[in-house]
């Protein structure tokens, strides 16, 4: 970011248009769709990839020539961006925008910030975790979250509605979309599981998880055909197999001593070894019955974390995520996560992992931003407040560490 923030900690950016009135950048949001509007793509070499100070993607339009986008619908906004660039008289854009990741803060002015001992802190980074923290002071996180549909309604999950999928979902109403469900190898090809990317700010670094439900009895074989397409080799589990009676997950993988043969495979113990209270390390071998073809898995069991609730200690669970991303770091397969549902405590963990990287690159974290982009890739991610308030709150742990390992550097 460049240019100097305004009292309202915005970004005050001016744009002419080409020469066909366009200035080449696209958004999504507005008021009909409860979503402030963010700055989604900026076309190369267009009017608003050259502008100075400079727009990115994920800036939120505040005001577009004073007036106030959030009170327009997304229909409104372009009608006016288009007016504005068409007119014969004033042909200026101005966009007063709030930087990526950052979100309104009063309370920190440009010049506390350059004397300020976080300095080496991003600017962003720094408002936007004064900013989350005053969000879960005032509510405005929890009612953003409450007004966030667990769906998108024009997303299609028609294919897990067939007749011979139904009974391959552990709950009626958590389903994946049909244009990210995972495909897998075989007559039938549908698991309850989902591609899931995050984005680690513009290192151009991509998380890529799959997002799956506990395994049922009979999806087993499912479940190890999808860890075998694609070619993964660390699983982390969120959920004990028996929670208050109930079955929350199948056990599909043998202890000690226990040899399985699932579908086409035969998994069988290398070691395991148990932190408790906190999570189980399991190594795995699985075997292609067909090739003899031999592969390990990592198997990363977190056992301290109820079914709807939230961890019992949250520097315990980021103990474990950090231990997930050690073994991460060595592979660039995607991490098969699944709790019960595939949707609660996943959704955190992917939250809580994603917060790390970004954290460690300097860059603003915006949890509202995050849950939408979750959920545009499968529903109910984050599936209570309660766990979304443990999120926001997991985030400002993850930014004092990083803050007081950034002073220890730099001799503060």
């Amino acid at each position: 970011m460049n240019g100097i923030l305004n009292d309202e900690g915005l970004l005050d950016i001016s744009i002419q248009p080409n020469k066909n009135g366009q200035f080449g950048l696209n958004f999504k949001g507005g008021a009909e769709q409860k979503l402030k509007p963010i700055i989604t793509q900026i076309a190369p070499n267009s009017p608003a990839s050259i502008c100075d100070p400079q727009l990115q993607e994920g800036d939120e339009i505040v005001y577009i020539n004073g007036r106030k986008a959030e009170q327009l619908s997304h229909e409104q906004i372009c009608c006016l961006i288009r007016s504005i660039g068409q007119s014969a008289t004033n042909k200026t854009l101005t966009l007063s925008v709030r930087p990526f990741g950052s979100i309104e803060n009063h309370e920190i002015k440009n010049s506390e910030m350059k004397n300020s001992p976080n300095h080496g802190i991003s600017s962003q980074l720094l408002t936007s975790m004064a900013q989350i923290k005053q969000g879960l002071e005032n509510g405005d996180l929890l009612a953003f979250y409450v007004d966030m549909p667990k769906k998108k309604l024009e997303l299609s999950t028609e294919i897990a509605h067939f007749p011979e999928n139904k009974t391959k979902n552990r709950y009626r109403d958590i389903l994946p979309y049909d244009f990210n469900r995972v495909v897998i190898s075989g007559e039938n090809d549908y698991i309850n599981a989902s591609h899931v990317q995050t984005d680690i700010g513009y290192s151009g670094m991509v998380n890529e998880y799959l997002a799956a439900q506990g395994p049922l009895s009979d999806t087993c074989g499912d479940f190890w055909q999808m860890i075998w397409d694609q070619e993964v080799s660390l699983v982390v589990m969120l959920t004990t197999t028996m929670e208050n009676g109930k079955t929350k997950c199948h056990r599909y993988w043998p202890e000690c001593g226990e040899h399985f043969e699932i579908g086409n495979f035969e998994v069988s113990p290398i070691s395991s070894r148990d932190y408790s209270p906190a999570y189980i390390h399991r190594e795995l071998t699985v075997t292609d019955l067909e090739t003899d073809e031999e592969r390990t898995i990592q198997h990363l069991q977190y056992t301290a974390w109820p079914d709807h609730g939230v961890p019992e200690d949250s520097r315990r669970f980021l103990t474990f995520v950090n231990e997930v991303r050690r073994y991460r770091s060595a592979s660039s397969a995607p991490v098969v996560i699944h709790c019960s549902a595939g949707v609660g405590r996943t959704g955190v963990f992917i939250t809580v992992e994603t917060a790390c990287c970004l954290i460690e690159a300097g860059v603003a974290v915006y949890p509202e931003q995050m849950l939408d982009t979750l959920r545009d890739q499968r529903p109910s991610l984050i599936q209570t407040p309660g766990q979304f308030k443990f999120t926001c709150e997991t985030i400002l742990d993850i930014y004092q560490d990083h803050f007081l390992k950034t002073q220890s550097m730099n001799g503060r």
